[in-house]
């Protein structure tokens, strides 16, 4: 079985990573035309298994425990939420460590309690310079 891993966000400052099989699934589409007369639009839909924790906390009765002596929260688990993804965040896929493709968000679809959608695709610019 192919060793393979999700980056989300730019490879230097990742804002996730999933690097086993049982944290995602990729459906990628990458086509090319035989006679070269159109370009294919590349797709990626990865399915991940991840769990947003609850950014609010909500507070007991003797709630000032909890407060460290400079006003912060002594304890907290937050997350990134992945159903804030920015539009057109890059997310490379790899197998066997190599890049098997750069993709840009388009959205991210809750369909569990742990579970996403992420969808993306490659967009390529080409340019004329005269």
């Amino acid at each position: 079985m192919a060793n393979t891993k999700l980056v989300i966000g730019p490879i230097a400052e990742p804002i996730l990573s999933f690097e086993t099989a049982e944290s995602f699934s990729v459906v990628e589409d990458s086509s090319v035309s035989l006679i070269g007369d159109e370009l294919a639009a590349d797709a990626l839909e990865a399915n991940v298994n991840y769990k947003i924790y609850i950014k609010q906390i909500l507070a007991p009765a003797d709630y000032d425990r909890f407060i460290t002596a400079d006003g912060k929260i002594l304890f907290g688990y937050f997350n990134y939420d992945l159903r804030r993804l920015p539009y057109a965040t890059p997310i490379t896929y790899y197998v066997d460590g190599r890049v098997q493709g750069e993709f840009y968000s388009k959205n991210v679809q809750r369909k569990g309690s742990s579970q996403f959608c992420i969808n993306a695709s490659f967009v390529l610019v080409v340019c004329n310079i005269n």
